[in-house]
């Protein structure tokens, strides 16, 4: 069954379901049961659990899933389905105690010192020793190492689950249990569109942009990456920009720009009745004006070329 015919399979089942009819919603388990072992047994590969006790966990997610689903979510339920079962393994795993419980506090602090680490090893070129974390962060030695220490005895935490397209961490999630479904759905659309608009450089540009910002694989210092492709720090620094300029331009850049700015605007506005109307005209607004340079560009391009 292609994924077309289990979008339509699914959708007639919880159409049945809300209807009364109760058999429909063991079908509709049975018919996901798939997606619920395939993302158990990377919890059982990297957390070292029992298969069959994530799968319980993960149809206690899918049963979840059926119950809140709403068809005006306007996304497929295998993907609304995904979150509620990641979201019901991760919690067992969690209460189980076999991650090392960390309060938010520390954990934001092991976070920034991660950062502080990756920021120095750009700038210097080096790994920074605990007393270059020391100084940069104006914390003492002892509470570098002991958080050090924290982030590698909980590091299940931060180990990443799943394959490139579909990598997500447990912090990631428990982190933010506030997600909603629909949220975590449109996360990935905006990782799915920033990764379409990538793949569409060509040679060096894509080459620069996915080592320098780590999209695909491991994030690689400057130095790295102008040592592996034999440029210079300057030509390093002007294909970047060259090749953000270009994304910039891109329609499915452009689009989340545009919705960024909306969300900007719209938390001034956010409890008006007239946010809906208000939205939509200014973005109609918006692509408009967009399509119309758009337009006018490439009929330039032409008439020089005619």
């Amino acid at each position: 069954m292609d994924k077309h015919d289990q979008y339509i399979r699914n959708a007639k089942l919880l159409k049945e379901y809300k209807s009364g009819d109760i058999t429909a919603r063991e079908e509709l388990i049975i018919e996901n049961s798939r997606i619920v072992m395939k993302i158990a047994q990377r919890f059982t590969f990297n957390y070292r659990f029992d298969f069959d006790d994530l799968c319980l966990e993960g149809y206690i997610g899918i049963i979840k899933a059926i119950e809140k689903f709403d068809p005006a979510f306007n996304i497929p339920f295998v993907n609304y389905a995904a979150f509620w079962i990641k979201q019901c393994i991760i919690r067992y795993i969690y209460d189980k105690g076999h991650i090392i419980k960390i309060p938010v506090a520390v954990r934001n602090k092991i976070l920034l010192l991660k950062k502080a680490k990756n920021y120095l090893w750009s700038e210097v070129g080096r790994e920074p020793s605990s007393f270059d974390l020391s100084k940069y962060l104006r914390i003492s030695l002892y509470e570098v190492e002991r958080l050090i220490q924290l982030n590698e005895d909980a590091l299940s935490i931060d180990q990443p689950i799943g394959d490139n397209e579909d990598e997500f961490t447990l912090i990631s999630i428990i982190k933010d249990e506030s997600e909603t479904p629909e949220e975590y759905a449109e996360k990935n659309d905006t990782v799915y569109k920033v990764k379409k608009a990538i793949s569409k450089l060509k040679g060096t540009y894509k080459e620069i942009i996915c080592s320098r910002y780590g999209i695909e694989r491991k994030p690689e210092k400057q130095n790295e990456t102008c040592n592996r492709l034999n440029i210079s720090a300057s030509t390093f620094r002007s294909c970047e920009i060259h090749a953000l300029s270009i994304l910039k331009g891109m329609p499915e850049i452009k689009g989340l720009i545009i919705e960024k700015r909306l969300d900007d605007l719209t938390n001034f506005y956010n409890e008006t009745e007239k946010v809906v109307i208000w939205r939509e005209e200014r973005r109609r607004y918006a692509y408009n004006e967009y399509l119309d340079k758009s337009y006018q560009k490439n009929f330039k391009i032409i008439s020089t070329r005619i």
